[in-house]
């Protein structure tokens, strides 16, 4: 099903709705977090030092436990009260995309359950992967999987096999994209953050409440989470990591949202933008950097899901910058592509566009290892 016309925006009511989700989700966030704070410290749960991470300090990192009790709390009281208040057209929303939301929330509750476990006591990556393609299946089951490319190496519609198998392939690349780069402050969750507010305006802009509503959930909780992980005092005890829970289960709403964008793809003569564009473009960073790392470990004939320090966070602190200077500048990068490439795809082919995007960040990349060949030259 299409979005609705582009000028069906929300209005204050729906909006309402909105401003109470994200308070629900402050505020139990705020709660929640300082006792899994209290429980690390007390059973002594915290990151483990590896080659893709810089921490050296002890700090927990179970923070990402608190996401789908809180998102999905916020969003059972939201279509709640929506019942007792009886909004029609909300309702309908949910009733009509029930089928893909509950299915994607089982796909969301492995994931959850597969990382909780992973942050505890530890998880295979082959069983990880066999939990993800069957969360992907859970989710293309539902209806929700890639129907069509828009053009994207000259293909439109897809077969239900094609879409089932691109779908899997898509989940899957996706949560193992947000979960490779969560490896500075702030870095994977302020990704989400700018990755889920677009999500939200869209879907609000449309008339898809259900998954607008999904969106400022995520996006409330992230940012709570943004609070604590880059501002929080170490020796306060305040900081805190979001784990592989978090960081798992992050890329499955991520995934879910992308693909509920590209399945009701927008139709409206007020914009011309490629759809397919629009449903991927807040993810190109995450996206883009897992797959230079990932081709670079196989030139190098290096083990493909080995951690190393790789990936654009890596290269931008080791010519010299601090975490937040790089976390802010990745952000403002994901915020300027997105911009760019939303507006890009009106006036470019899709098929022009994506090299455009390869070879800027190609560039990007050779400029950085210039640099820090640079320095260590200075170095010496």
């Amino acid at each position: 099903m299409p979005f609705h016309d582009f000028n069906t925006s929300a209005g204050l009511y729906e909006w309402s709705n909105v401003a109470f989700i994200l308070m629900i989700n402050a505020g139990l966030m705020g709660l929640i977090i300082p006792v899994i704070l209290q429980i690390s410290f007390r059973k002594r749960l915290f990151d483990q030092q590896d080659l893709r991470k810089i921490h050296h300090s002890i700090i927990p990192r179970l923070g990402g436990t608190a996401f789908i009790p809180v998102i999905l709390f916020s969003m059972l009281c939201a279509f709640g009260i929506n019942s007792l208040t009886e909004t029609s057209h909300i309702l309908s929303d949910f009733h009509q995309h029930a089928p893909e939301l509950l299915f994607a929330l089982c796909g969301t509750l492995l994931i959850y359950f597969t990382g909780v476990a992973d942050d505890l006591i530890g998880v295979r990556y082959r069983n990880k992967f066999i939990i993800q393609s069957a969360s992907s299946i859970l989710l293309a089951a539902s209806g929700l999987w890639i129907h069509n490319l828009y053009g994207l190496f000259g293909i439109y519609s897809l077969s239900p096999i094609a879409g089932y198998m691109l779908t899997i392939l898509v989940v899957v690349f996706i949560i193992n994209a947000i979960n490779l780069i969560d490896g500075i402050d702030g870095l994977a969750s302020g990704l989400c953050c700018i990755a889920t507010l677009y999500y939200g305006i869209l879907f609000m802009q449309h008339g898809q409440y259900t998954f607008a509503f999904l969106s400022f959930a995520s996006l409330g909780t992230f940012t709570v989470f943004f609070v604590y992980n880059v501002f929080g005092v170490t020796k306060r005890r305040r900081k805190i990591f979001m784990g592989d829970t978090g960081s798992m289960t992050a890329g499955m709403l991520l995934s879910i949202l992308s693909i509920a964008a590209c399945n009701h793809p927008l139709e409206s003569s007020n914009c011309s933008a490629n759809p397919f564009v629009i449903a991927f473009v807040p993810l190109l960073v995450p996206c883009f950097d897992v797959l230079r790392v990932f081709f670079h470990r196989l030139r190098t004939r290096k083990p493909a899901f080995e951690p190393d320090q790789n990936h654009i966070h890596h290269k931008l602190l080791n010519i010299g910058l601090t975490q937040h200077q790089a976390m802010i500048i990745i952000l403002t990068a994901s915020v300027a592509m997105t911009t760019a490439n939303f507006h890009g795809s009106s006036l470019m082919n899709i098929n022009l566009l994506l090299p455009v995007n390869i070879g800027g960040w190609t560039l990007l990349n050779i400029w950085l290892t210039a640099a820090i060949h640079k320095r260590k030259r200075k170095e010496l």
